[in-house]
């Protein structure tokens, strides 16, 4: 029989926090490997153009909001 406070409970919140804490160590290392790499290897000097990029953001956050607004309201 399953009781809030008993041992099942416990077990699975320790194996969940476990579960979390290799996700984030994972994570971590990733961050830690994959920055130094990409800083390393990226073009230097070049000019980047951004003004094609900027003209999709306001749009974009329109249909995010109208997005989590129907989430919001069908689920």
């Amino acid at each position: 029989m399953f009781r809030p406070g008993g041992l099942e409970n416990r077990y699975s919140r320790s194996l969940l926090m476990g579960t979390l804490l290799i996700i984030l160590a994972v994570l971590f290392l990733a961050l830690v490997v994959i920055l130094p790499l990409v800083e390393k290897y990226a073009p230097k000097g070049e000019a980047r153009n951004y003004g094609n990029l900027t003209r999709f953001i306001f749009p974009l956050m329109a249909l995010l909001i109208v997005a989590q607004l129907i989430r919001y309201y069908f689920s």
